[in-house]
């Protein structure tokens, strides 16, 4: 487990819980950044531009 269980060093816990929110901040953000892609709005064509990241997506 990632976060532990309560009787885990609070330390540890600590730790885990951190992990869990970084790796939480990291998904909402990048989910974020793809909405309009995801959702088909209309977009810029910079902006379509910087969430082409590999050439194979175009």
């Amino acid at each position: 487990m990632i976060i532990g269980k309560r009787a885990d060093p609070s330390w540890r816990r600590l730790r885990g819980i951190w992990v869990v929110g970084i790796y939480l901040v990291f998904v909402l953000g990048v989910s974020a950044f793809f909405y309009p892609i995801w959702t088909a709005q209309t977009v810029p064509f910079w902006f379509w531009q910087i969430h082409m990241w590999l050439p194979s997506w175009v």
